[in-house]
């Protein structure tokens, strides 16, 4: 496994992308798992399988569309592993749209 692991994200049809500790998401989303343990099962989720993708890719344009939004990750066997956030979920939203920076 690698330290990081690439996070691209789509916003207004271009594409970025950049590296991420991957200690850093694991730990974020531990945090928030750990601070609101009625309402965790998003953060349970990312903190199970962050440590196994190599890509997350967050498609901006798409989930403005949905009406449940999705992210996507990758792991070493290029399985695509979908995870549907849905809007309420401001804390996860926020955290991600702060990782979505150039």
């Amino acid at each position: 496994m690698k330290d990081t692991l690439v996070l691209q994200w789509k916003k207004n049809r271009k594409i970025y992308e950049k590296f991420m500790k991957r200690q850093e998401i694991y730990n974020d989303m531990q945090e928030i798992r750990k601070k609101y343990p009625d309402n965790n099962e998003i953060s349970t989720e990312i903190v199970e399988v962050i440590l196994k993708v190599k890509k997350v890719l967050i498609d901006q344009d798409r989930n403005g569309q949905l009406d449940v939004p999705m992210i996507y990750m990758t792991d070493d066997n290029n399985m695509i592993i979908p995870l549907e956030i849905k809007r309420h979920h401001k804390i996860i939203w926020g955290r991600l749209n702060e990782y979505m920076t150039e």
